[in-house]
């Protein structure tokens, strides 16, 4: 789960990403095609972070249908 107060959260109709108030991006949801940026195509029901976005400061998220 995320720990760090959340400062910004988009709701896709399938995926879901947040960003906590350090800059990370964290991204839960079907996953079918790779979407939540982790690295595989396993579903997550809870948020997992976008490690690939690691030392990068993320402010704002946009989630689509």
């Amino acid at each position: 789960t995320i720990s760090n107060k959340i400062k910004d959260v988009s709701l896709g109709n399938t995926i879901n990403v947040a960003v906590d108030e350090k800059g990370l991006a964290w991204s839960w949801g079907t996953n079918t095609c790779g979407e939540l940026g982790v690295g595989d195509k396993e579903p997550r029901i809870h948020p997992f972070p976008i490690l690939s976005l690691k030392g990068k400061t993320v402010t704002k998220v946009v989630c689509g249908d």
